[in-house]
């Protein structure tokens, strides 16, 4: 995803690239929305992570009452 992000951005920096003026603003909301996205997945990675910790830890409190 990042690296979808730096080749859009180096696209416009692109000598040879003829939108680069009209596509700027573009470009940028386009990286600001995958940048979200990025941050929305490392949340649900995060999430994901304490709920297997959480559902780990109360495993082994079943196990050691059984």
């Amino acid at each position: 995803m990042a690296s979808l992000i730096k080749f859009y951005s180096n696209l416009q920096s692109h000598k040879d690239f003829p939108l680069s003026t009209e596509c700027a603003d573009d470009i940028a909301t386009f990286a600001s929305q995958v940048e979200n996205m990025i941050d929305d997945f490392k949340m649900q990675m995060s999430r994901a992570k304490l709920l297997s910790k959480t559902i780990k830890d109360r495993k082994e409190l079943v196990s050691i009452r059984a």
